[in-house]
């Protein structure tokens, strides 16, 4: 059975606001840069994920009139609307199926 040390921070959640790292650590100037480091290392803010396992991404060269980033309903919507307009226009999706969760919606009702 793991043990989660970070979870005892429960406790204090009084002490742990959003923006408490300012308010509490910032009178003490010469130490501030270390809580600092500390803090980002405990949110794991600045960490990056491994280049070897990422996938790897398809890159193109595009001049778009009008980048969408979403194949959702809306995003779909926007797309059609901006081509029948006579726009250029570049559909960005990360999922493999456009629909978003339109697709689910509609699984769910079958």
């Amino acid at each position: 059975m793991a043990f989660d040390v970070m979870a005892l921070t429960n406790f204090f959640d009084f002490l742990v606001r959003p923006g408490f790292q300012y308010r509490r650590f910032i009178r003490i100037r010469w130490a501030y840069h270390i809580w600092e480091r500390f803090l980002r290392h405990m949110a794991g803010i600045g960490s990056l994920p491994d280049i070897n396992n990422a996938p790897r991404a398809k890159r193109m060269q595009a001049t778009p009139e009008i980048l969408i980033v979403g194949g959702g309903t809306a995003g779909l919507s926007a797309a059609l609307h901006a081509a029948q307009a006579g726009s250029k226009v570049l559909l960005v999706e990360r999922e493999k199926m456009l629909g978003g969760r339109g697709l689910k919606l509609r699984s769910k009702r079958v």
